[in-house]
């Protein structure tokens, strides 16, 4: 996620915890609007490296 939101912050506006703590991510949310958690723990399944995590 800190590469996703990377493109945010430069030399001038460094990232900072303090603006760390302010930044929202998005999940996937199912039909109630709540996490997708099964999504999401299939697709980390899914990629090449699961078995290390």
């Amino acid at each position: 996620m800190l590469i996703k939101i990377s493109v945010k912050f430069n030399y001038g506006r460094q990232v900072r915890l303090k603006r760390l703590k302010r930044e929202a991510v998005a999940l996937p949310i199912d039909k109630n609007n709540q996490p997708d958690w099964q999504f999401m723990e299939d697709y980390i399944k899914s990629l090449p490296y699961s078995k290390s995590l």
